[in-house]
């Protein structure tokens, strides 16, 4: 049985119950108003934090709200955060004496899928941003996670990028032209580039070899979460029409492939659980499925970038002699990158999980599968280093993407017991992908470089 993951909690703002602690600040509507005057400026941003097994939760799908700066609303925040500038709630405070005048002038918005929010016309002056990235481990009721917070100033007319991530501060970006300057708004998020790239340039020859590792030990990336990518493929048109000859359709294809980045690093969980010190031999151990590579297809690497789970609903069923238990029926949405070998074109099979694969690490010293469980040991390592370096580690696929770029597919499934209760469906992306490696980070920094064959 696959293990169950997080998923998302739509934000509830408890910034609005009933008792709890009393504001000293009159409100003063005078102060606020300026939120209500159409302006020129706007505000794009996301709010994200890192889940305690790696995942990244993001707002996707929750409300975003956004306060004007003032007298009333700087105590509000203060008390709830610690500070009038950014922060994460994990235990957001009730307010006895709320103002209802206050609550009037909030402007709305909500995260889409991508975890992207956006306010437009706005006036000159400054604001507070409030959104939720909450969520729940498996089928565990406790909830992780909380509000985040940030305080911006907006101008001139400008488009302003921000980022919540919590306790983190990242600078904002302001841009003033979009068109001109896409790459820095690109960047901002972690976007691919999508301009058309010549078969014979230096990164194209590279992707497509995989002879050399595109980034090296020491090298700060900037993943970007594997939905990105599936927004991307998604758009395309990858069925093949019954009027279209073999050679059209791959030239179609081709031309998808032009068009798309040479290459892509996508941000990978690890599970904590499958990293491990060894104190006696001060050796820190990385599972080879702390990084989603599971039992994969022969002749194919298959990581499990993406999981998401929900219970549907519950039934009761019984045996043959009579017995009753309660089921739990659970969904869960998963993404997976597959790299096959050319030479085994009927490997992209979905159905057929049964995987051998080989991986080795060529930086900084060459690693070659020996039927171990370690994709990486990091060696004479101190314990309090090791410590933090759990604590503290994360993990990125380099990739480019091949045709036919993805399918969609019904996956695992099990059929509940008396011994394990549960029914359990998923519906499966596969992501075709020419691996380059995959890397392991110390925040954004390469750590360890492994290869794929």
């Amino acid at each position: 049985m696959k293990k169950l993951s997080v998923f998302i909690i739509p934000a509830i703002f408890v910034l609005y119950g009933c008792g709890g602690i009393q504001l000293h600040t009159l409100f003063n509507p005078k102060e606020a108003e300026y939120i209500n005057v159409k302006g020129e400026n706007s505000i794009k941003g996301t709010a994200y934090i890192i889940a305690l097994n790696g995942d990244i939760i993001t707002c996707a799908g929750s409300a975003v709200a956004l306060f004007p700066v003032n007298d009333y609303s700087n105590e509000l925040f203060t008390t709830a955060y610690g500070n009038s500038n950014y922060g994460l709630a994990t235990n957001y405070p009730t307010f006895s004496n709320k103002s209802n005048d206050f609550i009037r002038l909030i402007k709305n918005a909500r995260c889409d899928e991508k975890g992207i929010f956006e306010f437009s016309n706005l006036a000159d002056g400054e604001y507070y941003i409030e959104s939720s990235t909450r969520y729940r481990i498996g089928l565990s009721s406790k909830i992780y996670g909380g509000a985040v917070m940030k305080r911006v100033k907006v101008s001139d007319g400008k488009l302003l990028l921000v980022k919540l991530l919590g306790d983190t501060q990242v600078a904002n970006v302001e841009i003033a032209n979009l068109e001109t300057e896409k790459n820095k708004f690109n960047d901002f998020f972690g976007l691919p580039k999508q301009e058309v790239v010549k078969s014979d340039t230096k990164s194209d020859s590279i992707a497509k070899s995989k002879k050399e590792p595109l980034y090296k030990v020491g090298d700060t990336v900037n993943p970007v979460n594997i939905k990105v990518i599936v927004d991307i493929i998604s758009k395309l048109d990858t069925k093949k029409d019954e009027y279209e000859t073999k050679a059209a359709y791959e030239q179609r294809l081709a031309s998808y492939k032009a068009k798309l980045s040479p290459h892509y690093v996508v941000f990978v969980p690890i599970d904590k659980d499958k990293v491990s010190y060894d104190a006696e031999n001060r050796v820190l151990n990385i599972d080879y499925s702390a990084i989603g590579i599971e039992n994969s297809r022969q002749y194919a690497v298959l990581m499990k970038i993406f999981s998401a789970t929900k219970v549907t609903g519950t039934y009761k069923a019984s045996n043959a002699y009579g017995a009753n238990i309660d089921v739990t029926q659970i969904h869960e949405d998963s993404i997976y990158v597959v790299d096959k070998r050319e030479d085994h074109p009927d490997t992209y099979n979905s159905f057929n999980k049964n995987i051998s694969f080989s991986i080795r690490r060529d930086v900084p010293a060459i690693f070659v599968y020996n039927g171990t469980d370690n994709l990486v040991s990091f060696k004479d390592i101190e314990s309090s280093i090791a410590k933090s370096l759990k604590n503290n580690i994360n993990a990125a696929i380099v990739f480019s993407l091949k045709s036919p770029f993805y399918t969609k597919d019904k996956g695992f499934h099990t059929s509940p017991t008396f011994q394990n209760p549960l029914k359990i469906d998923e519906d499966e992306i596969d992501i075709y992908a020419d691996i380059n490696s995959v890397l392991i980070l110390q925040g954004k920094k390469v750590i360890e470089v492994i290869m794929t064959r």
